[in-house]
């Protein structure tokens, strides 16, 4: 945003030489005097490394990046110098952007931090997508700099290639092992070349680095992934993951560990300046039936085999996943293996040839069939879910409760820094006992760590009831950094079981507007079922109602194919890892052929899928259909080397391969694919010209937080590691500024560069929760001229479903009917919200959903005037 910062004299100072050494204090030292208005009068604190002649030292020798979150009306919100002084000034209800001013420029204009835009452009082709994404980095600064930027992709995306463009001149990267590209890009930054470093952090996280970005210049780094898509009942899914959210790292992490999967998140109404643009086309193979994105607003059309569309906003905050879904042809029990042509020797080791399978399996819902079921249900209740998370995780619970048979036994288990569980042991579906169940849930309040190794081990580990199969529902954010060891402990509770002759399954269900994806996938798959997702602006019906139709539906397992003599081999997953076979819900193998293929074999072949019936002797035959592949053997070599990855992951998971033959086989699959695995990057280096003297000033680039996350509050503890200060010149966003709906004064909210929820709240299961089912509704709408009051309720109607989340998570009864004053800026951004009444300890609950509004429905900016003021009355019964 435009404007100047005020003098820093205007400006409350936290004094300490570097983020460690603030993040070494107790969080009571940060706090202020209570104020919603003024600046904040917060005492000075001094360490012993934070002598004037250290800081001068230090200044001379590596200047660092000066922060300030600057406000519309050109007010700092904080500031963050390399002298290691941290500035704090309250200015509430604001959205302001995060700026810079120049490095060595005491009269240069602001900047905007270094990531300005993200383009993403996606084409789907059946169950194949292929995106590119182009980051721009642009450097305002007068000397060069070294930018780190951690950003999400999707669980099973396989990167295999990254460009470097600097104006008229493109940069190919190379595939290096990890530590071979990180000397590569250590020797171009002291050598003062521009250099690319790509490195993946976990399947999902990745970090970018670039080095050596002269003064006034931009370079845009151009990242290309594929991936396969799977489908419910014809309904497909695309997902692309904008923000990584905070994670949770159980105690004995290191804080460099930490740091890899957990980028500084900006302060509370503060953002990065950076935005993102995405377009996208469907070829579908058959007829699209229905299409939209319950996450963002798209603007699309028709085309003759799908559809195509855009953002409708081409600046969109990367806040939130991004999601669209579509129904193609009427799904029927089906099996097709795609053929690709024969691969040319451009990539070295690879066979001749390479192909999909896609099975999508039948539904008998049969209870003879089915089994006597136990359904265990695991809820997040961790500090992260505070607010709508965990009111939307309890209206998920409460629908999956809604689908219990009389037949089934089932059991509540919740989780935060300990594990606490309804019963001692899975009881009956009776009425009773469901009532007690809702009760439980509806009393559980948010606040401690994400220890989530307890609850996998009380819904693992008992022993299942005589003739039944064991179903887990866990439903969770998956803010966690330790998902490996997550995984591996429920895949050895699984095989236990199966070992015992018993049967477990493992479901996720992912809560909120960025889960962690990745955990929900491993555990899932460790746990031989599938994984889920609910969206924080969608009602969880939908999502239940397909994780029903699985465990409804007979199961399918000991899988096996009978390839007909076709020369087929390596085939992933393999045998060993594939999970089961859900009714209506399709799995994609990947495999390869040799160069004995003969087409006339090919086209006389007549394979089949044979599986069993879990639990008992019946056998079910699939036909598969063979048809040519619409993808390039390439692309195809590619999604085979990632799902060989992701086998190779779970043997080693299930205690089959030892972690040196793991990285000893990971190792060889991205050399030869040029893909970036655990174990090798991708480096991009510039030796055209020389731009610095080696020692560039180094910036951490910071992210949103995910929507509708809660930033910690005052009084809730947190968990702050101590980085080293050399490691990073920046670490640390602080907000120091009172909401005044919600907090008194101090630190209100916090933004640290490692931050997790502390398991230091120990909050009971009793209390909260209203226990009946609240109706909102928009009472009346006050709207000037130019808009019209139809479009405004329309767009607050559609996360009915969270206010009435919101109601019932802080236990409110009765009636209420409150109104509130909306105030926009020229945009038709929500800049303030001021209420006329109170919905008490629900109100920043509501504010955060307010504030989720998808307000272009509204079509603000069509309103006259620099500013709009909207008056709603909300009711709640």
């Amino acid at each position: 945003m435009a404007g100047s910062p005020l003098p820093l004299s205007r400006l409350s100072r936290l004094t300490a030489l570097s983020a460690a050494a603030l993040l070494a204090l107790p969080l009571a030292a940060c706090h202020g005097p209570a104020t919603s208005t003024a600046p904040v009068a917060t005492s000075k604190l001094e360490t012993q490394s934070s002598a004037p002649a250290e800081r001068k030292a230090k200044s001379k020798s590596k200047p660092t990046v000066e922060f300030v979150a600057q406000s519309q009306s050109g007010s700092p919100l904080f500031a963050a110098t390399g002298e290691g002084e941290l500035r704090a000034f309250t200015d509430p209800g604001e959205m302001p952007s995060l700026i810079v001013p120049s490095v060595d420029d005491s009269k240069g204009g602001p900047a905007a931090l270094v990531l300005e835009h993200t383009d993403v452009d996606a084409h789907v082709h059946g169950h194949v997508a292929q995106v590119k994404l182009r980051q721009r980095f642009h450097n305002s600064f007068k000397q060069p700099i070294e930018v780190r930027y951690v950003f999400p992709l999707p669980e099973n995306a396989a990167v295999d290639d990254m460009r470097m463009i600097i104006g008229e001149r493109t940069i190919e990267s190379e595939v290096e092992t990890k530590a071979k590209a990180v000397e590569r890009f250590a020797d171009a930054r002291e050598a003062g070349h521009t250099a690319a470093l790509l490195e993946q952090e976990r399947p999902n996280v990745f970090t970018q680095s670039v080095t050596n970005v002269a003064p006034g210049e931009s370079v845009e780094v151009e990242v290309q992934y594929v991936q396969t898509l799977t489908q419910d009942g014809g309904n497909y899914e695309f997902v692309f993951p904008m923000v990584v959210g905070p994670r949770f790292s159980p105690p004995g992490t290191s804080a460099e560990a930490h740091a890899a999967v957990s980028p500084p998140i900006v302060g509370e109404g503060t953002r990065t300046g950076h935005d993102v643009s995405l377009s996208m086309t469907v070829a579908a193979g058959g007829k699209v039936q229905r299409w939209d994105s319950p996450t963002h607003t798209v603007v699309g059309s028709e085309t003759s085999d799908g559809f195509a569309l855009r953002l409708a906003d081409q600046k969109t905050l990367p806040n939130r996943d991004f999601v669209v879904r579509w129904q193609s042809t009427a799904a029927q029990a089906k099996a097709t293996a795609y053929f690709g042509p024969q691969l040319s020797q451009s990539v070295a080791g690879a066979q001749p040839g390479h192909f999909t399978l896609v099975v999508e399996p039948p539904q008998s819902d049969l209870d003879s069939l089915v089994g006597q079921r136990e359904m265990i249900f695991v809820i997040d209740r961790s500090g992260s879910m505070s607010g709508v998370p965990l009111a939307l995780a309890k209206q998920t619970l409460r629908e999956a409760l809604s689908h219990l048979r009389p037949v089934d036994t089932f059991n509540v288990i919740s989780f935060e820094s300990s594990t606490a569980m309804l019963y001692e042991a899975a009881v009956p579906a009776n009425e009773q006992n469901l009532v007690h169940a809702e009760r439980f849930i509806d009393g559980l309040q948010a606040g401690g760590g994400t220890m989530m190794s307890g609850a996998v081990d009380a819904a693992l580990s008992p022993e299942i009831g005589l003739g039944r199969h064991r179903y887990v529902f866990f439903v969770t954010d998956g803010f966690i950094s330790n998902e490996d060891e997550i995984a591996r402990q429920a895949s050895a509770l699984v095989r236990a079981a199966d070992k015992a002759g018993q049967r477990a399954r493992v479901f996720g269900m992912g809560i909120g507007s960025s889960p962690n994806r990745e955990l929900l996938a491993s555990l899932s798959k460790a746990g031989k079922g599938r994984y889920l997702a609910v969206g924080n602006r969608e009602h969880p019906r939908e999502a239940v109602e397909a994780y029903t139709r699985m465990v409804d539906s007979a199961v399918l397992t000991d899988i096996h194919i009978d390839w007909d003599g076709l020369p087929v081999q390596a085939v992933f997953p393999s045998a060993d890892t594939l999970p089961d076979l859900y009714a209506s819900h399709s799995t994609v193998w990947v495999g390869r052929y040799d160069d004995s293929l003969d087409p006339a074999q090919l086209a006389q072949a007549q394979p089949v899928l044979r599986a069993t019936v879990a639990g008992t002797q019946t056998t079910v035959e699939l036909p598969i259909t063979v048809a040519a592949s619409p993808e390039d053997d390439r692309t195809l070599a590619t999604l085979w080397a990632r799902e060989q990855i992701g086998d190779l992951t779970a043997r080693h998971y299930d205690g089959v391969l030892d972690h040196a033959e793991l990285e000893r086989h990971v190792t060889d699959l991205g050399l030869s694919y040029h893909l970036v695995t655990a174990y090798t990057s991708l480096i991009a280096v510039d030796t055209s010209r020389v731009v610095s003297d080696g020692d560039p000033v180094r910036v951490d680039q910071a992210v949103e937080m995910p929507e509708d996350v809660s930033y910690p509050v005052q009084g809730q503890a947190v968990n702050m590691p101590v980085a080293s200060s050399s490691s990073r010149d920046f670490t640390v966003l602080v907000d120091v500024s009172p909401t005044a709906s919600r907090d008194a004064g101090g630190m209100a909210r916090m933004s640290i560069y490692g931050e997790s929820y502390a398991a230091a709240m120990a909050v009971s299961a009793g209390g909260g929760g209203s226990g009946w089912d609240p109706v909102f509704r928009v009472r009346s709408v006050d709207a000037p001229d130019g808009l019209k009051a139809k479009f405004v309720r329309r767009a607050v109607r559609r996360r009915a479903g969270m206010f009435e989340a919101c109601y019932d998570q802080y236990g409110l009864r009765g009636k209420k009917s409150v109104p509130v004053l909306l105030r926009f800026d020229a945009s038709g951004a929500l800049v303030d919200i001021e209420w006329e009444g109170t919905f008490d300890a629900a109100e920043g609950c509501m504010e955060s959903v307010l504030h989720g509004v998808d307000w272009s429905i509204a079509r603000i900016d069509r309103a006259k005037g620099d500013a709009v003021e909207i008056r709603v009355i909300l009711d709640l019964r």
